[in-house]
């Protein structure tokens, strides 16, 4: 998938749900897209917006021969980290942290 976002985009439902497909991402390094994903390892970073520069970063990621394991790490990011279980389990971590503080 290609997500060409704009500094003032958080973080894209889409990604997560094409990371949950098993989807690589290519995409711009803004806000929320770097924090998610790892640059070579679940997606890739557009590094150049011209048109013919886009093209190329799309043939190149198509071409990886590391694509399918691209793909599983992306799946298998989403599951560890945006489950319903894992989101329980941040929470759950957030709030004893702040009990602690008190």
């Amino acid at each position: 998938m290609v997500l060409l976002s704009h500094p003032t985009e958080g973080l894209p439902t889409v990604m997560l749900e094409a990371m949950d497909c098993g989807t690589p991402v290519l995409a711009t390094r803004v806000a929320g897209v770097s924090d998610v994903v790892r640059d070579g390892t679940t997606r890739v970073h557009v590094t150049d917006t011209a048109p013919a520069a886009i093209a190329a970063q799309i043939a190149d990621t198509l071409a990886r021969d590391d694509l399918l394991k691209m793909s599983q790490a992306a799946r298998g990011y989403m599951h560890e980290a945006y489950t319903f279980d894992a989101a329980v389990a941040r929470y759950r971590r957030i709030l004893r942290a702040v009990s602690r503080r008190r």
